[in-house]
């Protein structure tokens, strides 16, 4: 399974430090979100869906390929909204399915062949395409809704491994 970091459209709620980096690039304790995420799941980022004039930005800062060029044939992916602080209860494996958390798709879980009808690298319209044919679950997944949510939450999480307390 490969993993896909995306923005989505509550980035406005970050501003004004969301104005230079994709959501998924500003640090939560000492770490930016989306290495967190990558290193809680286990996984590798192999991709990022972001706005259009950060997408330099965001395929510097994770290695990945960016929106149009990200290309998701062949495998199974899981999408992961960039404003998840907290993976833990998100399910890898399994079948397609769209997480939910109140009006917010926290994930979506796509195999391969199902990608090859829905993919855009517009979010928006493969979101819409996806949903069309897939199972949605009610989710308890922790997202950060405004920049403070991640100040306020630095204090409760642990340091990552290989990193001293200071």
């Amino acid at each position: 399974m490969k993993l896909c970091i995306f923005e989505d459209d509550k980035y406005e709620n970050f501003f004004p430090i969301a104005l230079t980096r994709p959501v998924f690039c500003l640090k939560y304790g000492m770490e930016e979100i989306y290495k967190r995420n990558a290193r809680m799941l286990g996984a590798q980022v192999s991709g990022t869906l972001t706005r259009e004039y950060l997408a330099p930005i965001a395929e510097r800062s994770t290695g990945a390929p960016v929106n149009g060029g990200l290309d998701p044939g062949g495998d199974d992916w899981l999408f992961l909204n960039g404003r998840v602080f907290d993976p833990t209860n998100v399910e890898v494996e399994g079948a397609n399915e769209v997480g939910i958390s109140g009006s917010d798709i926290v994930y979506v879980r796509a195999d391969a062949r199902s990608l090859e009808n829905t993919w855009s690298p517009n979010l928006i319209t493969f979101l819409n395409h996806f949903l069309e044919n897939n199972e949605t679950a009610e989710v308890d997944v922790p997202m950060a809704g405004y920049a403070w949510d991640l100040v306020l939450g630095n204090s409760s999480i642990a340091i990552p491994p290989g990193r001293k307390q200071q």
